[in-house]
């Protein structure tokens, strides 16, 4: 199991494509990638924990498939890149791993990670200005959704900070073993990103030429039905997985396939709803030196994010 297999982890903020990433690099067949894709394991397990105990946990509870053939590893959870502990942690139970940085104008991915919290009921403000204002007073405990399992993802301005984290990532891993994919790349020419991103990880080209959407903006048909599969359900599992993870993992898989099918019973299409075009502006300001600080990171302009119209959800 421990022979010349790589690892790599797919970080970013929420709404970048992380997802989408995942499941097109969980297909190729020389690549084992976690179930359920977002572990947090790093992020959870205990900072002293042994790394060789960590590496085989890790690998032992999130992925049952792994092959004899299979060349690299992967994980998504998003909270990596918030977490310089978990980074840490994965740098001493892995040689080598490699990190894909998936990135977006954060005016559009605040805009559609509220959405998508919405559709979660981890939040109860439908307007994307109010709930931002709220901020302040939620960090003090205050006006908390009823199902919202974590107040730390209400955090929107910090969730936002995709600057000031991928460069505290880079000083920690070092910037050849990332890799950036901005999100209106990605979306424009998907081929050619997940062409770019297998030779980063020198994983050969498995032919793949179609790449459905994943996570468009959808809402909910029963708000109570929304509310037990994307909250109460999983708190057991949030606490198995703090004290064992193998038992979490499988407790995760076998409940997965009852998720997805309430899931798509339950859904229904959506959009976002419009973004006060004055609230934006005050947002592309607030976000100017983070985004400065996100071009520096890797050499690439970004001024175009300060007026560029909203777009995809």
């Amino acid at each position: 199991m421990s022979r010349n297999l790589g690892a790599f982890f797919i970080v970013g903020a929420p709404r970048c494509g992380t997802t989408a990433m995942a499941r097109y690099l969980g297909k190729h067949p020389k690549i084992c990638f976690s179930k359920p894709k977002e572990t947090h394991y790093f992020s959870f397990t205990r900072k002293s924990a042994d790394p060789v105990a960590m590496r085989k946990e890790f690998l032992t509870a999130y992925f049952p498939t792994l092959k004899d053939d299979t060349m690299m590893i992967g994980e998504g959870a998003v909270s990596t890149l918030y977490s310089p502990d978990a980074v840490e942690r994965i740098l001493r139970s892995f040689e080598a791993p490699k990190f894909i940085v998936m990135l977006r104008d954060p005016v559009e991915l605040i805009r559609s990670y509220h959405a998508r919290l919405l559709h979660l009921r981890q939040e109860d403000e439908a307007d994307l200005a109010k709930a931002w204002a709220l901020q302040e007073a939620r960090a003090q405990g205050k006006h908390i959704p009823r199902n919202c399992q974590d107040p730390r993802v209400l955090k929107y301005s910090e969730i936002a900070r995709i600057g000031e984290y991928s460069a505290q990532l880079i000083a920690l891993v070092g910037r050849e073993n990332c890799m950036p994919i901005f999100f209106e790349d990605f979306l424009t020419d998907t081929l050619s990103t997940y062409k770019s991103t297998l030779e980063f990880l020198d994983v050969p080209y498995d032919g793949r030429v179609e790449f459905k959407r994943t996570n468009p903006a959808s809402s909910y048909k029963i708000g109570l039905l929304q509310s037990l599969y994307t909250g109460r359900l999983m708190r057991p599992v949030a606490g198995q997985l703090l004290n064992n993870p193998v038992r979490a993992a499988q407790f995760q898989r076998a409940f997965r396939k009852l998720r997805k099918k309430v899931k798509r019973f339950n859904a229904v299409e959506a959009s976002s709803p419009p973004l006060d075009p004055g609230f934006a502006d005050e947002l592309r300001l607030g976000f100017g030196k983070d985004i400065a600080i996100l071009g520096k990171t890797f050499g690439r302009d970004l001024s175009h994010w300060m007026h560029s119209p909203l777009g995809v959800s």
